[in-house]
């Protein structure tokens, strides 16, 4: 799974250290894990029957995750006056559920026949360990739900067991509709900046639940400007064929050099197909990113080139026609200046590992309600057009209006009101979209 530290650099952002991390929720709302006092857990307060009922089985004393998974099954009576409300609850709780960090499944399902097929109602979970279930109950959302939904069902049992049987399932021959997508961000770097970005991606794919990501960069000798003692690997792991093979999709990302991608970039590529890759990847979606040295740096052609590459073996590269600012979008992939430091380039960033994820969703996993038209008609409504036309074109006009009888002072002032005007749009339009994230 994903961790969050800080990186001792000017800026002092959040780097991502991983080997492979599947659906998450962000950092400030990640679940505290279970805690312990005189080799007794901690028991969370909560006024539900299910959480008094679970929390504190069967967890090692060092509250670290144990190898076995745990299985849940909580059978439920809710009367037919109160059932649109708890169901609408408990849509609210499993989505929220579906981020969590040990999650393996989540669903609430209800009885077909008997006398009780009107009211009985059944919640079936997998948790990778028992500590991922005591952090379950100590998230705001269950603490939040659970209580009010208990108010107005009746628990007719609940089941708390292990696996049985020592053979697991192989999972690869699943079927994709059945599994969750699988993404990698691969990306070469020389001074971080690349690097950066490829954390973005994969926190925004993540952004989407029943989401693998895997985050490596691509093996090579230092380049004749890198210091030879920076472990490039020392954040991610160094990328094999496997890892290719593996996903369904691929967000390469690599630095600007002369309009084209890095030559390790270039190198890995040839490698894989003279290993045998070379018509094996077909079907797979692609996406570029990259680092430029400046605006107009050449990080578009890097983008092309790199999509290039990808659509040689295969791969189905798309374009995003979002907007994320008044002048910010990434048509052929996110191009960064240097690295992302301001709001827009990492939400840029963001949106494209979550477009990414969800073409993965539709058109791999078979999940329509995850389409790209779908999401953006939601957030169209909510917040305007991608392009930000209600956002960003309102307040312009708007502040416009408002900042108007400046002009009457001087015209180096209306200039000035114009730039503030702008700013301020822009801020606006985020701040509209951080609340939609959250």
């Amino acid at each position: 799974h994903i961790s969050f530290e800080k990186k001792k650099n000017d800026d002092q952002e959040p780097i991502i250290r991983s080997i492979e991390h599947s659906s998450i929720m962000p950092p400030q709302e990640k679940c505290p894990t279970t805690t312990t006092t005189n080799n007794k857990n901690t028991i969370v307060t909560s006024n539900s029957d299910f959480t008094s009922a679970v929390v504190g089985k069967n967890t090692a004393s060092t509250g670290t995750p144990s190898a076995s998974s745990v299985h849940v099954v909580v059978t439920k009576d809710v009367p037919p006056e109160h059932q649109e409300k708890w169901l609408d609850m408990a849509h609210e709780l499993a989505t929220a559920t579906w981020k969590e960090p040990g999650c393996i499944s989540y669903d609430f399902v209800r009885s077909k026949e008997g006398e009780k097929a009107n009211t009985r109602f059944v919640i079936v979970e997998e948790w990778e360990s028992q500590a991922h279930l005591d952090a379950h109950f100590a998230t705001p959302h269950f603490q939040t739900l659970v209580p009010l939904m208990d108010e107005i069902s009746t628990t007719v049992n609940l089941d708390v067991s292990h696996k049985a049987l020592t053979v697991l399932r192989n999972t690869d021959s699943l079927d994709r509709t059945k599994r969750n997508g699988r993404i990698l961000v691969l990306f070469d770097t020389s001074t971080g900046s690349t690097e950066h970005i490829a954390n973005l991606i994969a926190e925004g794919a993540l952004l989407l639940d029943r989401m693998d990501v895997r985050v490596r960069v691509v093996p090579g000798p230092p380049t004749s400007w890198e210091d030879p003692k920076i472990q490039r690997d020392a954040n991610h792991p160094f990328a094999t064929y496997d890892d290719v093979y593996w996903a369904d999709a691929v967000a390469a990302g690599t630095p600007t050099n002369l309009g084209c991608i890095s030559y390790r970039m270039k190198q890995f590529w040839d490698d894989f197909s003279q290993a045998g890759g070379w018509g094996t990847t077909d079907g797979k979606i692609g996406t570029a990113f990259t680092s430029q040295g400046g605006h107009g740096g050449g990080g578009e052609l890097a983008c092309m080139a790199m999509q290039s590459v990808l659509m040689n073996f295969g791969f189905s590269c798309f374009g995003i026609t979002d907007y994320v600012g008044f002048l910010d979008t990434m048509h052929y992939g996110s191009a960064i200046a240097k690295k992302p430091r301001n709001e827009q380039d990492k939400m840029k960033c963001r949106r494209q590992g979550l477009r990414l994820a969800e073409f993965v969703a539709y058109y791999i996993n078979g999940r329509d309600e995850c389409h790209p038209l779908q999401t953006k008609e939601w957030e169209a409504k909510k917040w305007g057009h991608p392009g930000t036309f209600v956002a960003d074109v309102f307040c312009f006009i708007f502040i416009l209006i408002i900042l108007r009888p400046s002009y009457h002072h001087s015209r180096h002032t209306y200039t000035n009101s114009c730039l503030d005007m702008n700013i301020v749009a822009l801020q606006v339009s985020h701040l509209g979209r951080r609340t939609l994230k959250s």
